[in-house]
């Protein structure tokens, strides 16, 4: 049967690419992971990011490192409002997370990893009310490798039509670091499975940068995607870049908590 729900609602999600320490050039040959006082106090600063959205309902994190000092950081921050679920790498120490507001109750969590490349998928399901559930995931694909990136969207976008079948579900939001801009087939192939992203409906666009890597390549990588189902309205109503001081047009030079912006939307739930 296709209904609204009878309680309709706010439920904001933000998703950042925070730049693992083991990736982070210090210097030649060094990383990052190598010096504790300089990843804890650039972890700060990313907490700082993420403090612009008060009391999301969702933090979808991307090159999450399971350094037990930085963990602890994300865990003190967090834990006693948050649940916290991840899954990293084959092979790695860092992978993607999300921190899940305690008021909403985890029916399930499905989490496995691409038989190929290795990369880390998530997918918890929210009992949002009465019953029905948002399936909330979160995505880091390949960076190098095109047709890798392929096989992993189509790889989520089967798991994702199996899932929807469960006559629970009303919808999908679906976030992460891409490694695609909006005209890629990988971005395509979401498109044409049914998901819209937020950011565009809100603004007519994507935003021009929300990644600059570290040969000084800028693109716009990172989205917020949903989709609503059987009858149900997933609506964005805000959808903004952080920091917000800084334009979306160009890569902030002062901005060093991590190479990638962070994106939030806020959606209207009925």
């Amino acid at each position: 049967m296709e209904t609204k729900l009878s309680i309709p609602f706010t439920f904001t999600v933000t998703t950042f690419n925070i730049l693992a320490p083991i990736y982070k050039r210090q210097g030649v040959v060094k990383r990052e992971c190598n010096y504790l006082d300089i990843y804890m106090k650039r972890n700060i600063e990313v907490l700082k990011v993420l403090a612009e959205v008060e009391n999301p309902d969702v933090i979808s994190l991307q090159e999450l490192w399971l350094d037990k000092s930085l963990i602890g950081l994300f865990n003190d921050k967090y834990s006693e409002k948050y649940n916290f679920y991840h899954r990293t790498r084959s092979y790695q120490s860092e992978g993607i997370g999300l921190f899940i507001n305690k008021k909403y109750k985890v029916d399930k969590v499905a989490e496995f990893n691409h038989p190929y490349s290795g990369r880390p998928f998530l997918f918890a399901f929210l009992n949002v009310c009465e019953g029905k559930q948002l399936i909330i995931s979160t995505v880091h694909l390949t960076f190098c490798d095109e047709q890798e990136r392929i096989m992993e969207i189509e790889v989520i976008i089967d798991t994702l039509k199996e899932m929807v079948k469960s006559p629970l579900v009303c919808g999908i939001i679906f976030t992460g670091d891409f490694n695609s801009t909006r005209d890629s087939i990988i971005i395509q192939k979401l498109l044409a499975a049914g998901l819209q992203s937020s950011y565009q409906v809100i603004h007519g666009q994507e935003p021009k940068i929300t990644h600059r890597d570290h040969r000084g390549i800028e693109s716009a990588c990172d989205f917020v995607f949903f989709q609503a189902l059987r009858g149900s309205e997933v609506k964005p109503v805000l959808s903004q870049v952080h920091p917000t001081c800084y334009s979306s047009e160009t890569w902030p030079e002062e901005f060093t908590a991590s190479d990638h912006r962070m994106i939030s939307t806020e959606f209207h739930v009925h």
